[in-house]
């Protein structure tokens, strides 16, 4: 931790650092993304290839709302 930070929770007493690990799904946004992609876009499809995934993948997340996206992600 660095003296600025130091000196700014000194002043600051409420506040607290958390520290996260460096890899976990989640508390990653693009994970909670990519999890309800899959769920959409490819269970229980069969694709012949894999543009056909893609397709189905961007025909999903073009329909999909701001809000929804953030619902997803957590994001208030």
């Amino acid at each position: 931790m660095g003296e600025e930070i130091e000196i700014f929770l000194k002043v600051h007493k409420r506040l607290r650092l958390e520290y996260l690990p460096a890899y976990h799904p989640a508390l990653n946004p693009q994970e909670r993304l990519w999890r309800q992609v899959r769920y959409e876009a490819t269970t229980n499809y069969w694709f012949e290839n894999l543009d056909d995934v893609w397709i189905s993948i961007r025909k999903t997340t073009h329909t999909w709302t701001q809000n929804k996206i953030k619902r997803i992600c957590n994001i208030t």
